[in-house]
């Protein structure tokens, strides 16, 4: 027995023809079809009717594209619920779940495993936690399961015809996961990339686990054992500069920069002489963080301490703008108009985008072959801080990471050093 969903523009009386009404049109073999209004109305010339959607042209795209998915998606759950335990719906039922109050939201979202990615989504989005002396809502986190989300109904719908939506953990098995595994390294490959593959993975065992620990039936952890090779961390290459080569960029000719680029130029000097820290936590530094002779802040990605020393070149560029500073932030990265974490989360990631361009602009310059960013500052601090004769323990207490993430993600040995080392021990 087949059915739809269709949402339609209806746009009958001639007052109104410039716009339309939206409606639903539920069907179902041996039944009529059943209309329900959505009270919403659009523009005829913004209605793409084979999508039946906005246009992402529209200014009202954003919003009302969401209303009509979550509309489609909890109607599609509902009657995925009621086919897996034998109820002979009608399309009248289906649409009076919309006017009730009391249409178990919860059930529904116990056998799908989209709803369980939307709740980690929502969890991560408005989790609140107190670092540095302020309060914060939200985790980055949240963009992880988003990616997996998206890219999960691109992969179902691309190799399967079907929407994710309606998938519960019963129909994650190994076979999907294998053919999931290879749809996204074919995809990062085009892209010169890994997809983001260990990640996704990741965040989808986390999401298995999630639904174990609530007792939801179909959930198998051992599914995962067949991507086992891909959800292993791979090596990576530290992103590192030579000692020439900071040194060419940190004494590199600011009559040539505008003064947002001597800003941004300062602002990953801070990073660098900071212990490495990272771009998110140097906009969001507060006084408060400023102990006798060293910095003491909790990093925004993964919650560990970190203890750089107060060097001088720090308190250099401390001084260079004091006077530019909001509230109680080091540095002049956020104003009054950043009030809330969507808007400094913007602002972020506007500051690491214009010091990057800023550093290609020298990179270029200086005729260098590397595509120096803001991330450099933490490899290069960590490799030449133990190059230096600091122990990888020492180093950890500044950057804020175990010695075993040193070692295997950002310490580069200076291959040249060890040369010389040897020629003279040898």
């Amino acid at each position: 027995m087949s059915y739809s969903i269709k949402i339609v523009a209806d746009a009958s009386k001639k007052a109104t023809r410039t716009t339309a009404n939206l409606k639903l049109v539920i069907f179902k073999t041996s039944y009529r079809r059943v209309p329900k209004s959505l009270r919403r109305s659009v523009e005829l010339k913004d209605w793409d009717k084979n999508k039946e959607r906005l246009k992402s042209s529209s200014t009202q795209a954003d919003v009302l594209n969401l209303y009509l998915n979550a509309t489609e998606k909890k109607l599609y759950d509902q009657i995925y619920l009621w086919e897996t335990n034998s109820v002979d719906w009608t399309p009248e039922q289906l649409v009076s779940i919309l006017d009730s109050k009391s249409d178990k939201p919860q059930q529904t979202k116990a056998v799908t495993v989209v709803a369980f990615i939307d709740r980690q989504i929502d969890s991560f989005k408005t989790k609140e936690r107190f670092k540095n002396g302020e309060k914060t809502t939200g985790s980055s986190n949240w963009e992880n399961y988003q990616w997996l989300q998206n890219s999960l109904f691109e992969f179902t719908q691309f190799k399967f015809k079907k929407d994710f939506g309606i998938y519960t953990f019963k129909d994650i098995t190994e076979s999907f996961l294998r053919s999931y595994s290879v749809y996204i390294q074919e995809k990062g490959y085009k892209n010169n990339n890994k997809g983001g593959l260990k990640h996704k993975l990741t965040c989808l065992k986390a999401v298995f686990r999630l639904a174990q620990k609530e007792k939801v039936s179909g959930v198998d952890l051992s599914i995962f054992e067949v991507v086992k090779d891909e959800m292993k961390a791979s090596k990576t290459t530290p992103r590192v500069l030579s000692e020439a080569d900071f040194i060419r960029i940190r004494d590199f000719d600011r009559t040539k920069l505008s003064k947002k680029e001597c800003f941004h130029l300062d602002l990953f000097l801070f990073s660098y002489y900071s212990g490495g820290m990272a771009n998110v936590d140097v906009c969001y530094l507060n006084k408060s963080c400023f102990k006798d002779n060293y910095i003491e802040y909790v990093r925004r990605k993964c919650d560990k301490v970190a203890n750089p020393i107060f060097l001088p070149q720090i308190h250099d560029i401390i001084d260079r703008y004091k006077d530019k500073t909001y509230g109680s932030y080091v540095l002049p990265i956020f104003n009054e108009r950043q009030q809330s974490e969507t808007q400094k989360h913007s602002k972020v990631e506007r500051t690491t985008l214009s010091v990057n361009k800023t550093l290609a602009k020298i990179s270029l310059q200086l005729e260098m072959t590397k595509k120096v960013t803001w991330y450099y500052s933490r490899g290069t601090f960590i490799s030449r801080a133990i190059d230096g004769g600091l122990n990888v323990y020492e180093v950890a207490d500044q950057a804020g990471n175990s010695p075993r993430i040193i070692e295997k993600h950002y310490y580069k040995p200076d291959r040249s050093e060890i040369r010389n080392k040897m020629i003279l021990a040898l």
